[in-house]
């Protein structure tokens, strides 16, 4: 009975493991993936590999240009690798083989299909993942100021400017399914503070950000080049106006709709497309009675 347990969870496991790491085939292949391909091996045969938008052949050889597809063999198989290709389009591999005397031709049609998947994740300062509900007190009262003047009177004695501090979350978005060239990812960020937010993005987290992004809950969208993750930072300045005795959430919210790779595929699917980080409330505690 314990046996048939393992095995029935062994199955169950790799039938789940299978579906989260789905991946292409030869002749439906995801961007960027590495796919083997062969013919039967002959000895004193040698064999001639194209790749190209034209069944019969003809056109350019996509193989010498390297931008689409990449590989080299002058064997029965080989290893092709797909990249910076248009989903939904169709290619047309060809070996020619020759035994010396006479050759043949064989074809195959492959079209490459859309696997471009977004997640984002709370991280810390350093890009370490978070919890997915992280909270943080709002930050100690600093440089108190009271704007009173002698003599003190009923109406200056509470009369303070009380700095609640600055708090900054990071959050990261990870692309998968593409080959890290140009996408653009489309997302909204809400907050409730009623202090002053601002948020900026950068490909790391301790890189050089680039500031202006919308926190009000209208679409924020730009070009990621050259890596498939970016990270938000937002930053909440409380100053004199936001005592926090309310929490305070920043929420950001990706949208798989409209997000998209170089060639235009829109994300299929998303992990966790909104995730949320809050500054918890202060304790109310009110003026000093006397």
């Amino acid at each position: 009975m314990k046996k048939f347990i393992f095995l029935f969870a062994a199955v169950l496991f790799t039938a789940i493991s299978s579906n989260l790491f789905a991946q292409g085939t030869g002749i439906n292949p995801g961007v960027g993936e590495v796919k083997t391909y062969s013919v039967a091996d002959h000895v004193g045969s040698t064999y001639t590999w194209t790749v190209t938008v034209a069944a019969d052949g003809s056109g350019t050889n996509l193989l010498i240009a390297g931008t689409i597809v990449s590989g080299t063999s002058a064997v029965y198989t080989i290893d092709l690798t797909w990249s910076n290709l248009a989903t939904g389009n169709i290619y047309y591999v060809h070996v020619v083989e020759d035994d010396g005397t006479c050759s043949n031709h064989k074809v195959l049609a492959v079209q490459p299909i859309n696997q471009f998947e977004m997640d984002i994740a709370n991280v810390d300062n350093a890009g370490a993942a978070l919890a997915n509900t992280f909270e943080t007190c709002a930050p100690a009262v600093t440089n108190i100021a009271w704007n009173g003047a002698d003599p003190v009177t009923a109406l200056n004695a509470n009369d303070f400017d009380y700095d609640y501090g600055t708090v900054t979350f990071y959050y990261k978005v990870t692309a998968t399914g593409i080959t890290g060239t140009d996408w653009d990812p489309v997302f909204v960020i809400n907050e409730t503070s009623t202090g002053t937010v601002t948020a900026e993005w950068a490909t790391t987290v301790g890189g050089a950000y680039t500031s202006g992004l919308n926190t009000d809950g209208s679409v924020n969208t730009f070009t990621v080049t050259g890596s498939n993750e970016f990270f938000v930072k937002v930053i909440v300045a409380n100053g004199i106006v936001d005592e926090g005795t309310t929490a305070r959430d920043i929420e950001i919210n990706l949208d798989e709709t409209a997000s998209a790779d170089e060639h235009s595929n829109i994300v299929v699917s998303t992990n966790t497309d909104t995730i949320d980080q809050t500054i918890t409330a202060r304790p109310a505690t009110g003026n000093i009675g006397y």
